[in-house]
């Protein structure tokens, strides 16, 4: 059993199965579109919808297109594993139809937003 209360964040990682296209150009690169997925039946919903917006808000700062609107689940009883903590969030990284290169370009921005979200905290 992991103690996830230790960490200032957790990452529940995926990428989101669509089958069309999920791209911006930036920098004169393709970059896939990340979002988050939120489950409204959570205990722990407005948590992660904070900790959410605050890493939008510095993905922002790159650019307003790298990101899609987030994914409000709210039926059901799949809360995306946020009931494990208050400091959970989960993260759609591009899609089944992005390559590789595409992910990790997006990555790189994520990864820069949660810098600054976590130094900043």
């Amino acid at each position: 059993s992991i103690d996830l209360i230790k960490y200032d964040l957790v990452i529940d990682y995926h990428r989101d199965a669509l089958s069309y296209s999920n791209t911006v150009i930036h920098n004169g690169n393709e970059v896939a579109k990340g979002m988050f997925v939120f489950s409204k039946n959570s205990k722990h919903f407005s948590d992660s919808e904070y900790h959410s917006n605050k890493i939008l808000g510095y993905m922002d700062n790159f650019n307003r297109g790298l990101t899609r609107d987030s994914w409000y689940y709210d039926y059901g009883i799949n809360d995306f594993n946020s009931d494990l903590g208050d400091n959970i969030v989960l993260w759609e990284s591009g899609n089944n139809s992005n390559n590789k290169l595409e992910i990790m370009r997006l990555n790189t921005y994520f990864a820069s937003a949660i810098d600054q979200y976590l130094s900043n905290k």
